[in-house]
């Protein structure tokens, strides 16, 4: 608890991105969970992490329902 939240400054918005769909294709390659990543990041304090796991699930809750009403 030394007070760093794993804020960072040095790193672009886009960079960041694309760093996350990297991440969540090597996850996906490597028939990896992705949220497990976000779990680690949870551990660690990343403020990125309590904005990216949420997301992560949100978005495929409703992916899911979208695909169950599309199909």
């Amino acid at each position: 608890m030394s007070g760093m939240w794993g804020v960072s400054t040095d790193i672009s918005s886009s960079v960041a991105f694309i760093g996350g769909v990297l991440m969540l294709f090597g996850a996906r390659l490597a028939s990896g969970c992705t949220s497990g990543h976000g779990l680690s990041g949870l551990a660690l304090l990343s403020l990125a992490s309590f904005v990216a796991v949420p997301a992560m699930f949100a978005g495929g809750i409703s992916l899911a329902f979208a695909r169950k009403l599309l199909f």
